[in-house]
């Protein structure tokens, strides 16, 4: 039933163009999620996040139901209030950037580079 809820929230958000962009976190957690979200436009971004459970489950669990979005600053409000009524919990990480990466305030450095590794991973193991 959450599952469905999250989902049919997405979509209406999505067809009221009320967002930037939405990725689930289903391959990779968190931390991947925002990775590629990022590449497609060579945008980073700058989070903060106080995880409740451990840290390597919160970053990089792929748990159901749990989707990243990013909408312009002045729309944030309103899907917040649009969320809370629908029961839906949102949890606001941070902000997107030219191409800088930076998770709770530590330098991941750039958009360009993650993406070049995570464009040859596969390559890089074959040879």
């Amino acid at each position: 039933d959450e599952e469905l809820k999250v989902q049919q929230f997405v979509s209406a958000i999505i067809k009221e163009k009320r967002i930037q962009s939405a990725h689930d976190i289903s391959e990779g957690g968190l931390a991947v999620t925002l990775l590629e979200s990022g590449f497609h436009g060579n945008v980073g971004f700058k989070v903060s996040a106080e995880a409740l459970i451990r840290k390597d489950a919160y970053w990089f669990g792929e748990a159901q139901g749990r989707v990243v979005v990013s909408c312009e600053k002045q729309q944030a409000e309103s899907l917040r209030q649009k969320a809370n009524e629908e029961g839906i919990e949102i949890t606001e990480l941070g902000t997107v950037t030219n191409g800088n990466i930076e998770v709770n305030e530590e330098q991941w450095g750039s958009i360009t580079d993650w993406k070049e590794k995570y464009d040859k991973a596969i390559e890089k193991l074959v040879n």
